[in-house]
């Protein structure tokens, strides 16, 4: 498939996206063949993974999956992807507060119409909380809603636990 010909057809990602991929996508049976075979060989990387950073499989699986289906196609079952490796990873220490988790949130809660709960899981369990662009995404979405009293209650949650930052620093609220 030519670029020119599908790109209104491309679903965005914020870094880019391999053209390769792009000019090679699944329309027809045999590349879906090709398609489900990677799967299958990620599949059984991360069953019989042994080494020290499990997580880059999975997203390296991930990544895969939304460059083989650029328009965002049911069948890459991407969110489904991420539910599983948060599933994975949402108990290990090592993990928590992961950028690259930071991403697959990110994501999920971009492509949900529930993005604040998708932010308000990562709180309660103590996931991605390190870092302020969950934070400032988690009350841009109160915002969008024009739910200024949850944004004012998370903006003061994460003016808390960064005051000693400069991510914060000097921020005035005002309603």
């Amino acid at each position: 498939m030519e670029w020119e010909q599908c790109k209104e057809n491309i679903k965005p990602k914020r870094e880019g996206r391999n053209i390769s991929h792009i000019n090679t996508t699944p329309k027809g049976t045999p590349m879906l063949a090709q398609i489900q075979e990677k799967q299958g060989a990620f599949e059984r990387e991360i069953k019989d993974y042994e080494g020290e950073d499990e997580m880059e499989v999975w997203v390296k699986y991930v990544r895969y999956m939304e460059d083989a289906f650029p328009e965002g196609d049911y069948l890459s079952n991407v969110g489904t992807l991420q539910f599983r490796l948060i599933k994975r990873f949402q108990e290990d220490e090592k993990y928590k507060q992961d950028p690259r988790l930071l991403r697959i949130f990110l994501d999920l809660a971009n492509h949900s119409v529930h993005a604040t709960d998708v932010y308000a899981y990562c709180f309660y369990h103590n996931l991605v909380t390190t870092f302020s662009k969950f934070w400032t995404n988690w009350i841009t979405c109160w915002i969008y809603k024009q739910r200024y009293d949850k944004a004012l209650k998370i903006c003061e949650k994460a003016i808390k636990i960064f005051k000693n930052t400069s991510t914060f620093r000097g921020m005035k609220i005002q309603i």
